[in-house]
């Protein structure tokens, strides 16, 4: 009984905090926060946190290549400064598996879903080190992983004039010097196929693979978009990705 109520007291006060934000202009992101903003990753498993006005959604996917199987959690968070971490409200664990000769995504049962009682709360910190753990507070599922930050770069980015796109997806695999972000990149008229790793300490994606073992660096703003160095060209993520191209 004291666990419903104490779940019901944290449920109420979030909905303070919501109703007194919910008048103002903006709504003001945390600045203990804004570290966690970013993605995550180690080998198989990645971790996606945006901040999205009330909280932070963080979106855990874990896949199994050769199974062709995976897990997914999602979690509605809040950051509490005493802790320096984000903490969970809600949240929810599913199972998924693909046809690999269709592509098709066939969900499992949730394994639970819903708010969570004080004993069920799930932590995110960052280590002395900068990188991203996980404390699971329904099981086991994030003990001993450590993530690395490898940038919010995943995603299809235009240039206001059209000129240049970038179509940049992740790839974690464990085969040789894979690992990291593979970019197809279109400059006026030449294209690339290129792949590189995200700097943390400079926020900046270096990738090669120009046939004149030239570089491209892509860096993040403050304004959402990210910066093609070479010309100084701003990229804006474009949610329809390719199929705006016709």
């Amino acid at each position: 009984m004291m666990k419903k109520i104490v779940s019901m007291m944290l449920i109420l006060a979030m909905a303070m905090m919501l109703a007194v934000s919910a008048g103002a202009d903006e709504f003001p992101q945390p600045e203990g926060g804004k570290k966690f903003e970013t993605n995550w990753s180690i080998f198989g498993t990645t971790v996606e946190i945006n901040y999205e006005e009330e909280g932070y959604r963080v979106y855990v996917k874990s896949t199994d290549p050769y199974t062709y199987s995976g897990t997914e959690w999602e979690y509605s968070c809040y950051y509490n400064e005493e802790k320096d971490a984000l903490m969970s409200v809600s949240s929810s664990k599913n199972s998924f598996s693909t046809d690999p000769a269709t592509g098709e995504e066939v969900r499992g049962e949730y394994a639970y879903q819903g708010l969570d009682e004080p004993d069920q709360v799930t932590m995110f910190l960052i280590d002395g080190t900068g990188s991203l753990t996980w404390e699971d507070g329904r099981g086991q599922d994030g003990a001993d992983l450590v993530f690395t930050d490898i940038g919010a770069f995943k995603g299809f980015w235009r240039s206001e004039d059209g000129e240049t796109f970038a179509d940049i997806s992740w790839n974690d695999s464990e085969i040789g010097d894979e690992y990291g972000y593979n970019v197809f990149l279109h400059e006026g008229n030449m294209e690339h196929s290129l792949h590189g790793l995200y700097n943390p300490e400079t926020r900046k994606l270096t990738v090669y693979g120009l046939e004149d073992n030239a570089v491209r660096v892509f860096s993040a703003l403050d304004n959402g978009r990210i910066l093609l160095e070479t010309g100084g060209i701003e990229l804006e993520f474009d949610l329809l990705g390719g199929d705006s191209q016709g």
